[in-house]
């Protein structure tokens, strides 16, 4: 999320199709709007929807939206992948928040919730150090092919936690 979306996908619409830092910013902001109604609607997805199955299709989502970028070839074809990791975002960050909460003990949830944003930050920071050694062996697609993959990875790894 963070090497790929979050850190080379401003630098591809700047780089590759001349954007402007405002059409960057609103490309980017697309997602945020997105995920946030998507939140707002997490209680009837989880009604037709375990978390885990919820947790899944995020995962196929973010993949299919990373596979997608490094194809497009016309500016406004990118509200798919926006619209696609948008609805992605906006369902798995609360149900791997409500997956920590409800992992740890009430009296520990306080120290267990703090780990749990330390590991983000961890993600934060990693992330696009190593999407940027990614994208110097396999050029900008390849950050979102790795991030594609990652996704895939964490997908399998539901069905193993099952």
């Amino acid at each position: 999320l963070f090497g790929s979306y979050m850190t080379f996908f401003p630098l591809l619409l700047g780089n590759s199709f001349g954007s402007s830092s405002l059409i960057i910013g609103l490309i980017m902001a697309g997602v945020s709007l997105i995920a946030a109604f998507t939140s707002s609607q997490l209680g009837k997805i989880i009604k037709l929807f375990s978390k885990k199955n919820i947790l899944k299709i995020s995962f196929i989502l973010y993949t299919l939206a990373l596979l997608i970028i490094p194809f497009i070839s016309q500016l406004w074809l990118f509200f798919i992948p926006v619209v696609i990791f948008g609805i992605a975002h906006g369902m798995s960050i609360p149900i791997i928040q409500a997956f920590f909460a409800e992992a740890a003990p009430l009296k520990y949830r306080a120290t267990f919730m703090s780990v749990s944003g330390m590991t983000f930050r961890v993600g934060q920071t990693l992330g696009p150090f190593l999407m940027g050694l990614v994208i110097s062996i396999w050029g900008i697609g390849g950050a979102f092919f790795a991030g594609a993959g990652l996704s895939i990875v964490m997908f399998v790894i539901m069905f193993m936690l099952e």
